[in-house]
């Protein structure tokens, strides 16, 4: 118990190094290449919406381990089913009505930073999700004692949306952020899903509005405090291009701090 409990630790924090790696060069790579500007506070307009909807990753871990330890991992469908039933139609909304969503995320800032936030959007919401089942994945393969996969797949999902951004920023500038995040949560969710076999168990709805239940009373303070940050970025865009970009900064940095 000891060598697995040893073995668990370091493969966790070395994934947790390589994606704060990751991540660092990202913010190095967008703050060097594009500035401040209208374009840079659209994007990170929308990539707050990206880091409110992961945070419920951090709620499913606390409501869902203890569970999923109890039952093996047999429990992972009824959650599963309970982050689809949410998942799913949020998506399609936001590929629907990206265009609404991101003139209310930047309000009085330039018609470049709502272009640049609608085309982000519908990336960054889906890529949350698919984060939030990946959580759900690594958990099981938590419960049964196996973390190899789980570490392995957000190690390789940090570097595959680090390379996509990298390659394609240059052509196509901004979004390519976005779709290098959507890239690392689809690597982050597949290779714990290969080691699940394929599936997180039979999909069951019937308990699903408990599920929902356990994890808005998991997630509630912290949403509540992202939903403040989202507010003070909306605030921000009344008072001119670049300040929904700086107070995006220097959140990042208190948030890799407090981490």
């Amino acid at each position: 118990e000891r060598r697995s409990a040893l073995a668990s630790g370091i493969l966790t924090g070395l994934s947790s190094l390589v994606l704060s790696g990751s991540g660092a060069v990202a913010a190095a790579i967008l703050a060097q290449k594009f500035g401040r500007d209208a374009d840079t506070d659209g994007l990170l307009a929308a990539y707050a919406v990206y880091v409110t909807v992961v945070l419920a990753a951090q709620a499913l871990r606390l409501t869902a381990v203890p569970e999923l330890i109890r039952t093996e991992g047999a429990a992972a469908g009824s959650y599963a089913a309970a982050i689809l039933v949410v998942g799913l139609p949020a998506t399609v909304a936001v590929w629907l009505f990206a265009e609404p969503f991101a003139e209310l995320l930047t309000g009085k800032l330039p018609q470049e930073a709502a272009d640049l936030a609608a085309s982000a959007l519908p990336w960054l919401v889906a890529a949350a999700f698919v984060q939030v089942l990946a959580a759900l994945a690594a958990a099981t393969l938590a419960a049964r004692d196996r973390f190899g996969a789980a570490a392995l797949g957000f190690s390789a999902g940090g570097v595959t949306g680090l390379v996509v951004f990298v390659a394609l920023a240059d052509e196509h500038g901004l979004v390519s952020l976005a779709w290098g995040l959507a890239a690392n949560a689809a690597i982050s969710l597949g290779v714990p899903l290969v080691a699940l076999g394929g599936t997180l168990g039979r999909v069951r709805f019937g308990g699903v509005v408990k599920r929902l239940v356990l994890l808005a009373e998991a997630a509630a303070v912290p949403l509540a405090l992202q939903a403040l940050y989202l507010i003070a970025l909306r605030g921000a865009s009344g008072i001119g291009v670049g300040a929904v970009t700086s107070i995006s900064y220097a959140y990042f940095f208190a948030a890799v701090l407090v981490a």
